[in-house]
């Protein structure tokens, strides 16, 4: 055995010092994949997304045989924070002179998934942000994971040192933390 494990060794440090090795291409945030959809599971009742720059939460109820939804973001870095209402309507302060307006429209709901619009800007006495997209939402795995997966979705900054633009993939997976409408406070982040 310690000799199979030598001569894979040796092998392998030939194939990288010779450069034998094969090239890899980089790999972009557009190759990162996102879980497959699923129909177990539901949406009402409130997910969860963290990352090392945002928090979100999304709540979920069925009024009338509809889905409904409401956002809140918090950023890991500042004090920028919000909540939707259920109309997927928000507007909030940003230090002394930042406003920010958010709205974010589901425009199809079913049992198994969703389709909605994105428009989220922050205007500063020298900086302007905006996020505007379209998404879909879905259940993912076994049904306690869920998917916003934007088809579009554009980043714009114009400031002092003109008008930037990005337009990645971008994707962000969701943990069911509760079937009911927990509040902020509740939430692992």
């Amino acid at each position: 055995m310690r000799r199979l494990a030598a001569c894979l060794l040796a092998s392998a440090l030939t194939g990288l010092a010779t450069g034998s090795a094969p090239a890899q291409e980089p790999v972009s945030r557009a190759d990162v994949g996102v879980a497959q959809r699923t129909t177990a599971g539901e949406f009402p009742g409130t997910w969860a997304y963290a990352s090392r720059d945002e928090q979100f939460a999304l709540w979920f109820r069925e009024r009338a045989g509809r889905i409904e939804m409401r956002v809140g973001f918090a950023s890991t870095f500042n004090s920028e924070a919000f909540e939707t209402d259920w109309l997927g309507d928000a507007q909030y302060d940003f230090g002394s002179t930042g406003k920010g307006t958010v709205s974010i429209r589901l425009s199809e709901t079913s049992t198994d998934g969703l389709r909605g619009t994105w428009d989220w800007r922050l205007v500063t006495a020298d900086t302007t942000r905006s996020q505007k997209g379209t998404f879909t939402i879905y259940r993912a795995l076994d049904g306690r994971s869920l998917v916003v997966d934007f088809a579009e979705w554009e980043w714009r900054v114009t400031d002092e040192r003109g008008e930037r633009k990005a337009a990645p993939k971008r994707a962000l997976q969701f943990t069911k933390v509760s079937k009911r409408l927990a509040l902020w406070d509740e939430l692992p982040f």
